[in-house]
């Protein structure tokens, strides 16, 4: 029995730092009050959670929250049950932290949970929200109270992400360069995060300045049937990324104006009894932030070769069939340029609403009437660019201008004329977000000929103005 003693003495003391700094500033927070009146309504309030700026120790992005460095930023707790009891304190409690450098944000979160063993945790593939236990950090890095980028992982790593606009949309389609790692443990599980600054688009460019997000972390465990968030989710209050708290302690990182060009070439050829024929094309985009605040695109010719197909579907209406938009120019800062109109009494208007992406590179209009199976199946996207931005002051923009090529269909037919698109979108806020005036302004313009002037209209103008109000969120 004395050497068994001996043994274990020794064996605590070579136990790792890291290990030692993870188990006393990831301990469990106390559950015995979570019924405590002051308690809930204090994590009902808005909060504020501070993030801390990274020295020269990195944490290491594989799920097992060993780093010393997160012990030096404070942590944020007691989650809110979203369902089945909207209003108590999580049962399986949760702890969040941040860290950020002039290239990444870093997030931790430590998800307590006494059956380890229960914890779902398949491999489905990316975007893929099945059931799971999940963990999501959302953040409005604009700080407008109606935007937002959303990063979700699953016990084995597998990534969600997605965008918010007008408050309460939210949009898969956005695909995000970033790292997450997740690992089950016999605590529960846990979660790690490196957001680039190059991912997200900030409210505001001085270097150094100092930066508030809106913050939310969300969990859902199914083995309990048991939703939570950080930043209370009820389904008696309207609204969500303006609910967000707050979080604090960011600066603007220094900006070198990050600049992404991604060409592309591609050849095709037929043989057949009567001759051979050969085709080549070409094209690129060209991703540009000139400033945190700001970003430009470009694309000529843009191939979407690598877009996920649309899911087949039948329509026996007379109206137009809406798909969700996935190609990647047009989905970049998309939010920026919704404005919601009522029309779902009549169909599904889409995500973007007044809008509609989709029509720029559609099927061309008359391909029925006077083309036939060879005719393209799409109109020719020859060159497009755009501008999302916002200002220091509350003032978002969003610019697209877009122009399509003729097609044709059989004997030389026109089955789509040339046409140019034009978008421009502008939102100011009030009192820190909580109110806003917006306009927005479509045109099409068509090139029509002698196939096409008797069948299709020449061009559509419509302009719209929006407003909004939101109840004071308490921050001071």
């Amino acid at each position: 029995m004395r050497s068994l003693t001996l043994y274990l003495v020794a064996l605590s003391l070579s136990l790792p730092p890291s290990l030692a700094a993870q188990s006393s500033c990831w301990t469990i927070p106390d559950t015995s009050a979570i019924k405590d009146s002051a308690r809930v309504a204090s994590a009902a309030k808005p909060r504020v959670l501070h993030a801390t700026a990274l020295g020269a120790n990195h944490p290491l992005i594989d799920g097992t929250l060993d780093d010393p460095a997160w012990c030096e930023a404070p942590a944020g707790s007691d989650f809110v049950q979203t369902s089945p009891n909207p209003g108590a304190l999580a049962t399986l409690p949760a702890v969040v932290r941040v860290m950020y450098d002039d290239a990444a944000v870093y997030v931790a979160v430590r998800l307590f949970d006494p059956s380890p063993d229960s914890v779902l945790a398949p491999y489905p593939r990316r975007d893929d929200e099945n059931t799971s236990d999940w963990v999501f950090v959302e953040v409005d890095t604009r700080f407008d109270r109606r935007s937002g980028y959303s990063f979700g992982l699953n016990p084995r790593g597998v990534q969600v992400d997605g965008t918010w606009s007008n408050d309460i949309d939210f949009d898969t389609a956005w695909n995000g360069v970033w790292s997450g790692a997740a690992r089950i443990d016999s605590a529960g599980w846990a979660a790690e995060y490196r957001i680039p600054w190059s991912q997200v688009a900030l409210g505001r460019s001085t270097v150094g300045a100092p930066l508030t997000w809106g913050i939310n972390v969300y969990r859902y465990t199914p083995h309990r049937g048991e939703s939570d968030n950080w930043s209370p989710r009820l389904p008696t209050v309207v609204g969500i990324v303006s609910h967000f708290n707050q979080l604090q302690g960011l600066t603007v990182p220094r900006h070198s104006g990050s600049l992404e060009l991604v060409p592309y070439a591609a050849a095709s050829g037929t043989r057949s009894p009567t001759g051979s024929s050969q085709n080549a094309t070409g094209g690129g985009d060209l991703r540009f932030r000139p400033t945190p605040s700001t970003f430009v695109g470009l694309s000529v010719h843009p191939d979407f070769g690598q877009v996920e197909a649309d899911p087949s579907q039948v329509n026996l209406t007379t109206f137009e069939t809406f798909f969700p938009e996935r190609r990647p120019f047009f989905v970049e800062g998309s939010g920026l340029l919704s404005f919601p109109i009522n029309c779902y009494a009549v169909r599904d208007c889409g995500n973007e609403n007044l809008f509609y992406s989709r029509r720029i590179g559609r099927s061309p209009s008359l391909r029925d009437d006077f083309g036939d199976a060879s005719s393209p199946t799409g109109t020719t996207i020859l060159g497009a660019a755009k501008l999302t931005g916002r200002t220091p002051g509350g003032l978002s923009l969003g610019v697209i201008e877009a122009v399509t090529g003729r097609e044709e269909g059989t004997l030389g037919r026109t089955i789509e004329p040339r046409a140019s698109y034009t978008v421009v979108r502008a939102t100011q806020d009030f009192g820190r977000g909580e109110s806003g005036v917006g306009v927005i302004g479509t045109l099409v313009d068509r090139s029509l000929d002698s196939w096409t002037d008797d069948v299709l209209r020449s061009g559509a103008l419509i302009g719209g103005v929006d407003l909004r109000e939101l109840a004071h969120m308490g921050f001071v």
